[in-house]
Formats: C-alpha cells, sequence, structure tokens
C-alpha cells in the first residue's frame, strides 16, 4: 500500500502535466459523441449527450493520461473514458419507466414522465371544453386510463401532481378546473 503523504505529492506532480490529445483518442471520442446524437435525434422526445458530456470525455481522457504520467492521450485513454460514461449512463442517465437512456433523467425528468404529463393536460384540457366547465376527477382518471398509457393508479397519481404542483385546483371535492394564468 502507498502512503497518503506520497499520493498528495503524486498527484500534485501529475497535474503539472498537460497531455494533448492524440488524433486517435480525438476521432474515438468524437465518433461516440456523433453515435450518440444520432440516437438522441431518432427520437425527437428524448435527450441524449450534450456537448458538456463531449468536454468531460476529453476531460477524462486527459486525467488519466496524467495519472500516467503521459505527455500524449493515447486512444485507450479515450476508451476508458468512454467506459466510464456509458457506465454513468447506465448507472444514472436510465428512464425507469422506458429503459432507455435518456440524459432528461439527469436534468430532472425524463422525456417519457414529460410526454406523460402533456398527454394527461391534454386530456385535462379537452374534457374542459371551450367553456372552461370543471373537470371531474373520475372521468378525469378514466380518460387518461382509455389512453392504454395510465394504469389506474398512475392516473391518480396525475390528478393529485397536477393538483399540487397549482396547475389545476379543486374548486369542489371531485371537481376540478385548469389555473388561469397570465
Amino acid at each position: 500500500p502507498l502512503s497518503p503523504e506520497f499520493m498528495k505529492k503524486y498527484l500534485s506532480y501529475c497535474t503539472k502535466i498537460e497531455p494533448k490529445l492524440s488524433k486517435e483518442a480525438e476521432e474515438k471520442i468524437l465518433e461516440f459523441y456523433l453515435q450518440m446524437r444520432e440516437l438522441g435525434s431518432r427520437s425527437e422526445s428524448m435527450i441524449t449527450i450534450t456537448p458538456r458530456q463531449l468536454e468531460t470525455l476529453v476531460r477524462l481522457s486527459m486525467a488519466r493520461a496524467r495519472l500516467l504520467l503521459k505527455d500524449t492521450v493515447s486512444g485507450e485513454d479515450a476508451e476508458v473514458a468512454i467506459s466510464l460514461m456509458k457506465r454513468m449512463f447506465e448507472t444514472v442517465g436510465i428512464d425507469v419507466r422506458t429503459g432507455k437512456v435518456d440524459l432528461g433523467v439527469l436534468h430532472g425528468k425524463p422525456a417519457s414522465e414529460k410526454s406523460m404529463l402533456e398527454l394527461a393536460i391534454s386530456v385535462f384540457r379537452s374534457l374542459e371544453g371551450p367553456k372552461k366547465n370543471l373537470v371531474e376527477g373520475k372521468k378525469f382518471v378514466e380518460e387518461l386510463v382509455k389512453t392504454g398509457k395510465f394504469t389506474r393508479e398512475r392516473a391518480r397519481m396525475m390528478l393529485y401532481n397536477l393538483n399540487r404542483s397549482g396547475l389545476i385546483y379543486e374548486v369542489k371535492p371531485g371537481f376540478y378546473r385548469w389555473v388561469q394564468r397570465g
């Protein structure tokens, strides 16, 4: 085992090294980034990799090269960084409802949850109609279940969340209205 003092000195020395990105490392990182962007473009609602994650790949590659006291970031360094990024996606970037990689999870809400919210709002607004009628909670839940995208429990939870978030409010027990804004 290495002593903590030695590790401190070693890491301090490593930070003085400024490795340059090799052509091979650059190509591997760019290829991975473009593949991930292409996945995102196939599904308009899914958020995938961003330029910020591209910068992270470069920094991870450089950090590995530094730790190995190398002047040049190799293709292997890039592969290790890509492997770490993939592992991060698998660990925290998965939309648990769809099982797909969706970085929207990291930014707050997964795309599937956003689309469910949009569907619920659309159903509520259609039940309300142009005359802004009260919407019965039971009827709203039934209509959500009819879409095939909600279970009865998830539909009830959506009603609860819309009310709790202030998008709708309960006028009288079991009847709701859309909150007028602006």
